[in-house]
């Protein structure tokens, strides 16, 4: 009968490690919801450093390739005409800009991310964007 005391006493020795393999399951999970509020904000501003990319390299094609003028006139686009000239031929690659067809869709140009993004209402707007006089 001392003996089988012995071993029911033995047994509380093994509540130790049950106890500290679930304090350290508790933690892990912690440490996960942890990691994944901290990546998720870095996805939502990742977005925002791809658009900014986007945007620049959008305009750079309009400075460089246009001289911020219309091609068929060679003259500054209208201040009050929307969409026109350069603006809707200078495409935007790598970004999705109106959420249709994907990135390097061929609906995605200089123009629409003007608007859609940056919620210009005019070339002229579109142009001070991108850092062409108005």
């Amino acid at each position: 009968m001392r003996a089988r005391l012995c071993v029911a006493a033995d047994m509380k020795g093994i509540e130790l490690p049950i106890n500290v393999l679930i304090i350290v399951a508790i933690a892990i999970i912690v440490l996960i919801a942890l990691v994944g509020m901290f990546y998720s904000p870095v996805n939502q501003s990742g977005d925002s450093v791809s658009l900014d990319i986007a945007k620049s390299q959008a305009c750079r094609s309009l400075v460089i390739g246009y001289d911020c003028k219309d091609i068929s006139t060679s003259k500054p686009l209208a201040s009050h005409t929307a969409g026109t000239g350069a603006l809707i031929l200078v495409k935007v690659d790598n970004y999705d800009v109106d959420g249709i067809g994907g990135a390097n869709s061929a609906g995605d140009t200089l123009w629409k991310l003007c608007n859609e993004k940056y919620y210009a209402t005019t070339d002229s707007d579109c142009r001070k964007l991108c850092g062409c006089a108005a």
